[in-house]
């Protein structure tokens, strides 16, 4: 699962992201940082220290945004400042790919290889919960509101408005149906199968397709064929903010 749309352009915007989506998994950050071994200072990429393992977890990150294979000299140096430094795992993050004298060389040991992609997705599930779920059931709070199925509150307020906004009440709701009980079911746990919200893959057209539903039809592409996370949130949040608003001008306020 891919958090980010598209590649880094440069090696300081891989290192950023990294550790921006470490940062936003809950975890102590710093980049760069000088690290202390056995065998003197060493300037690392990334840190990241987690303290939701038993015991603490460390992390040191390398990011190579480089137009050519990382060959096994590197893997092997990174391996030695891993170990001396006392750190968990140390993660190798690629641009290009690694030449297969390096995959051999981190072959049984705490040195993780890995794209740009497979960096996001080792950390997808985690970012989802940690970062975007509760940023979510903030965001979306009044959208869901307004259109799940069963809410006396709203409901008796939309009993007092005149018929006119009673009939656009109800037509921006059954507008608006498939959508937030996809999303309350991403954002929300469902507590008969997991105390956890749910990670649903991308995109989300495959999923109201198969509902058959007439929704595709105002939602825009940023929403319905966005493979990534990030970016998909960030027009879904958008989108809900516009339908809001329009439930609001019904009710005169925030119902």
């Amino acid at each position: 699962m891919l958090i980010e749309s598209g590649d880094p352009t440069t090696w300081r915007k891989l290192e950023e992201l990294v550790a921006q989506i470490l940062d936003e998994c809950g975890m102590e950050v710093e980049s760069p940082k000088i690290v202390e071994t056995v065998r003197g200072s060493v300037e690392i990429d990334v840190f990241a220290s987690d303290d939701a393992t038993t015991p603490d977890s460390v992390y040191l990150c390398e990011c190579k945004h480089w137009d050519s294979n990382v060959p096994k000299a590197i893997v092997h140096a990174f391996r030695t400042v891993v170990s001396d430094s006392g750190a968990t795992t140390g993660l190798v993050v690629s641009k290009l790919g690694f030449q297969p004298g390096a995959i051999e060389a981190a072959r049984h040991t705490n040195i993780r290889l890995l794209s740009w992609s497979e960096f996001q997705d080792l950390f997808a599930e985690r970012w989802f919960l940690n970062h975007i779920a509760p940023l979510a059931r903030r965001e979306l709070d009044p959208f869901i509101e307004y259109t799940e199925p069963i809410n006396s509150r709203i409901f008796q307020k939309a009993d007092q408005l005149l018929a006119e906004d009673r009939e656009r009440f109800k037509e921006l709701r059954n507008d608006h149906f498939v959508l937030p009980f996809l999303l309350t079911s991403m954002i929300y746990p469902a507590l008969m199968y997991t105390n956890s919200p749910r990670l649903h893959p991308l995109p989300l057209r495959e999923h109201l397709e198969s509902y058959g539903s007439p929704e595709l039809e105002g939602l825009s592409s940023d929403i319905l064929d966005e493979v990534a996370l990030r970016p998909f949130f960030a027009a879904v949040f958008s989108y809900t903010q516009e339908v809001v608003a329009e439930f609001d001008k019904v009710f005169g306020e925030r119902a």
